[in-house]
């Protein structure tokens, strides 16, 4: 069953793992996968300064 301390751990691993690959000039972003495929532009690496997580529980009632 998830707790807090669960979440909490998923979110910093999330979080972690999206600063690095936005710090990674070659990582090849969805936006750049977007950029390429829509408008022919050859474009790495992430972007730094936007990292935000966001986990949901959802659970049934009854």
């Amino acid at each position: 069953k998830p707790t807090l301390d669960n979440l909490q751990q998923v979110a910093h691993a999330l979080a972690k793992r999206a600063l690095d690959n936005g710090h990674d000039p070659h990582f090849y972003s969805p936006f750049a996968k977007s950029a390429r495929r829509s408008l022919g532009i050859n474009i790495c690496g992430g972007k730094p300064d936007d990292v935000t997580v966001l986990l949901a529980v959802v659970t049934s009632t009854g």
